[in-house]
């Protein structure tokens, strides 16, 4: 990573191959004034005419590139080109390169102005100034929309295969205006001294791909993209349309951070991308909504097995910084992607926003076409801010797992004083070289009203503080501790009321907190069904509180329709509760029990909602109804749970008015989103009563195996039913032809969602048999596609005797399915978790 180099590529190719490309710009004499390639014969590189090639060559010698950035291909595709024009009249040309027939026209050049889009937006809202000149940066972005609607006067912005920009002059009007544009724009850059990072290169690309395990791949000025998340297209859900939304500027970001300025060593791959994916999520941030956004973030990290706060605590788990690894794959984890960026959230939240811009740019300054250390990054936030960051470093950086904590709330009326006694766990298993408490931010709130009374940022440095805020004339009706999620770990009050959390459910203004304290109030419901369950107690009441509360949150015109689906999901978790974590079959059992219990009190209007939002669904771009898809899939899944056997002998039993199979047949065959349309195939799935269910499904399996997204799409689907006979839908899967574990999505996919359904694949003899089978199908062929499968034993220490003598059994014979060379990482990991069967 630090042997940094120029390079002088020439490539000779076959004249069939529409693109011929690598890193930098063409050399001169290699290119047209517009940049057009200009080819030369074979005979000026290899001394002989050859009629069925030719050359070109590149310089890439304006940022000296790590050797893993380097990129040579030559291939087929369908080149969609806009010239991007920066406030300052610079340009540069975008591109990107489409395998032939995969997208209309028309979404290509869509996804090329979304590109254009995110690259000024690098430039106009972020560098050293980001949290300066917001006046002028809102007038630079409408000057900006206004520019290009008169430029598209003149001809298209964006010009696809064979398509040639022909120019047509403005009316004098139009083309005086154009110049002021211009002129104002030049204007108003002159109040920065410094705006964020401009392309330097010629041309910027972004080039499908089909086989990677990487959903992008940043090459200097040539970024690889898989080809579903290239471009919208009638085959994308909405998790990959905002992925490739995250993606675009992703990808581009690392032209400054992680090939400007590159991780000195493999050790610090977190440096070229936790400030990436930071970067990354502000963007979404502009694009979805803030509170979607970082809600979105949040309980990803929730997620059972295979999510960041699990992986960190598993056998497995690296440090940010790690001391050592099997191969280097094993780097591209949640713990690079997710705890990483989470400290450097941390960091900004300790520097505040302002100096956190400018430290950023005195690191992308100072180490500008060079290589860095971690600690050389900390310096720079440490010399802008005047804080000591070494043991926020030294605990988060170097060492695997996270804090637990847990506060209580007091307000002494007598002294105006708002007690909150804090203590942290999770640091005492450690190394004794760096073993002490972690350092964690805590951003708080008291809220009253649905108002702050009172905010700021607390440090927590030992086992136990007490935070005192003074003045505090009225008692508030909570306290929002760590807002927005403040701090990559747990946290817990031990003194709820379940009173007050549905107060801070319905009021709190911080989005994460709001959802998670909903989700306390959910999880005690829930853990109360599980722990009657495990008795064979079916006469549990669910409690009216909880019911209302989700009542309130469904029907709110307040709130975003993703918000409430966001907050409202009920997965087959149960996170405050880690005790009751492995009875996977209570807990899903549970889960159907709180959706019941709201469909029993709320059907008439749950039915009219879902019936609301299927009449006016209508076709159109992705993002206009992606909220409202969120809301309609949270409604019908109560329908589904209310049309089946009551859970609990105190639930009523409401039979829906159109039974749910037909419901789920109408949304697949009649939705224009693909989202709509899984979810509708997963329940005609899990319906077993349905008699066409073979029928449909075998129609779908047809259609959507003939492109490679809708086949990962189904994929997703038969590895993660939730059916009786999921096991033999999956066994079926791995047999067909169009299943191929050497094709990462197909490989990645079964893992993960095989691990998600832990009440089928560790629970069951049969679910056990088949994590094996496909464990060794996809294992020999792609090692981190089979992570997942590994990472899913996270809870082996909590089962009785029986129950572990046979996960362990199944460890042993993946491991002794395996070559230990062959698939190493894999052989090693196993290693790992079967020591804690000594």
């Amino acid at each position: 990573m630090d042997a940094k180099a120029y390079y002088t590529t020439t490539i000779v190719a076959d004249k069939r191959y529409t693109n011929i490309i690598t890193n930098g710009d063409l050399a001169p004499g290699y290119h047209t004034e517009t940049g057009v390639p200009v080819f030369h014969p074979t005979s000026n590189v290899l001394g002989v005419d050859d009629s069925s090639r030719h050359v070109l060559k590149y310089y890439n010698h304006k940022v000296n590139m790590a050797p893993y950035l380097f990129f040579l291909g030559v291939g087929t595709y369908e080149t969609f080109r806009r010239t991007l024009e920066f406030p300052d009249g610079d340009t540069t040309l975008l591109e990107i390169l489409a395998f032939p027939g995969y997208f209309e026209p028309a979404d290509a050049k869509a996804a090329v102005k979304m590109l254009h889009d995110s690259v000024l937006w690098v430039m106009v809202s972020l560098g050293p100034e980001a949290c300066e000149h917001h006046d002028e940066r809102k007038r630079i972005y409408e000057l900006l929309d206004e520019r290009e609607a008169l430029k598209a006067k003149e001809g298209p912005l964006c010009l696809g295969p064979n398509e040639e920009h022909t120019k047509t002059p403005l009316n004098a009007s139009d083309a005086a205006r154009l110049v002021a544009v211009r002129a104002e724009l030049k204007d108003l850059l002159k109040v920065w001294k410094k705006t964020g990072y401009k392309y330097t290169g010629a041309v910027y690309r972004e080039i499908a791909m089909e086989n990677s395990y990487y959903g992008g791949m940043e090459n200097v000025g040539n970024t690889t993209i898989v080809s579903s998340c290239l471009c919208p297209s009638c085959r994308m859900d909405d998790k990959s349309y905002e992925y490739m939304e995250h993606v675009k500027v992703h990808e581009y970001y690392h032209n400054i951070n992680g090939s400007q300025v590159t991780g000195q060593s493999p050790f610090e791959i977190w440096l070229n991308e936790a400030v990436t994916v930071h970067m990354e999520r502000k963007r979404a941030a502009a694009i979805f909504g803030e509170d979607y956004s970082r809600l979105s973030e949040v309980l990803y990290m929730f997620t059972p097995a295979i999510g960041p706060l699990a992986q960190d605590k598993s056998a497995t788990s690296l440090s940010v910084e790690p001391q050592g690894f099997n191969q280097t794959q094993e780097l591209v984890s949640v713990v690079t992607y997710s705890k990483a960026p989470e400290f450097v959230r941390m960091v900004q939240l300790l520097l505040g926003d302002a100096t956190f811009h400018k430290a950023l740019d005195m690191y992308h300054t100072k180490y500008a076409f060079g290589n860095a250390t971690s600690m050389e990054w900390i310096k720079c936030m440490e010399e802008c801010s005047g804080l000591n960051l070494q043991n926020l470093a030294k605990t988060w950086l170097n060492r695997p797992g996270h804090p637990e904590v847990t506060y209580s709330t007091e307000f002494n009326a007598a002294s105006n004083e708002y007690i909150v006694e804090i203590s942290q766990t999770g640091f005492e298993d450690k190394p004794v070289e760096n073993n002490g408490p972690w350092e964690i931010p805590i951003d708080w709130s008291l809220v009253k009203d649905g108002k702050s009374l009172k905010s700021g940022v607390f440090l927590m440095k030992s086992k136990d503080a007490k935070l005192v805020i003074p003045d505090v004339v009225e008692e508030p009706d909570f306290l929002s501790f760590a807002r927005g999620w403040s701090f990559f770990g747990k946290s817990k009050q031990t003194n709820p009321s379940v009173a007050r959390l549905t107060k801070q459910a319905l009021s709190d203004p911080d989005a994460v907190n709001k959802s998670q304290a909903y989700r306390s109030v959910a999880d005690f419901e829930k853990a109360k069904v599980i722990e009657g369950l495990l008795k064979g107690d079916k006469n549990v009441e669910i409690s009216s509180e909880f019911v209302e509360l989700h009542g309130s949150i469904l029907f709110s015109n307040e709130l975003a329709p993703s918000a409430r689906a966001l907050t409202l999901v009920e997965a087959k978790t149960i996170p405050s509760r880690d005790d009751l974590s492995h009875h996977y079959a209570a807990i899903k059992e549970a889960t159907t029990a709180l959706l019941q219990a709201v469909w029993a009190k709320y059907s008439t209007k749950i039915e009219a909602a879902y019936n609301k939002l299927c009449e006016t669904a209508h076709p159109g771009p992705h993002v206009e109804q992606f909220q409202e898809r969120a809301l309609k899939r949270h409604l019908l899944l109560l329908i589904v749970a209310g049309g089946k056997n009551p859970v609990l002998n105190t639930t009523p039993k409401v039979t829906p008015t159109v039974e749910s199979y037909k419901l789920a047949l109408d949304l697949l065959k009649k939705s224009t989103f693909v989202t709509d349309q899984a979810t509708g195939l997963r329940l005609v799935l899990e319906d077993e009563s349905f008699a066409d269910r073979s029928k449909v499904q075998e129609e779908i399996f047809e259609e959507w195996r003939k492109t490679p997204d809708m086949l990962t799409k189904y994929i997703s689907i038969v590895s993660s039913l939730d059916s009786k006979d999921v096991g033999g839908q999956i066994l079926k899967l791995l047999a067909n032809p169009s299943f191929n574990p050497a094709q990462s999505s197909h490989g990645r996919t079964l893992s993960r969602c095989l691990s998600q359904i832990r009440d089928f694949s560790l629970a069951t003899d049969e679910g056990l048999d088949v994590m094996e089978q496909a464990f060794v199908k996809i294992g020999k062929v792609n090692q981190m596609s089979a992570y997942p499968l590994l990472q899913c034993f996270d809870h082996l220490d909590r089962f009785d005797d029986a129950t572990k003598a046979k996960m362990f059994a199944t460890l042993q014979r993946m491991q002794d399915s395996i070559d230990k060379k062959k698939e190493e990482s894999l052989y090693n990991q196993l290693s790992i978790i079967l020591e804690k069967k000594m």
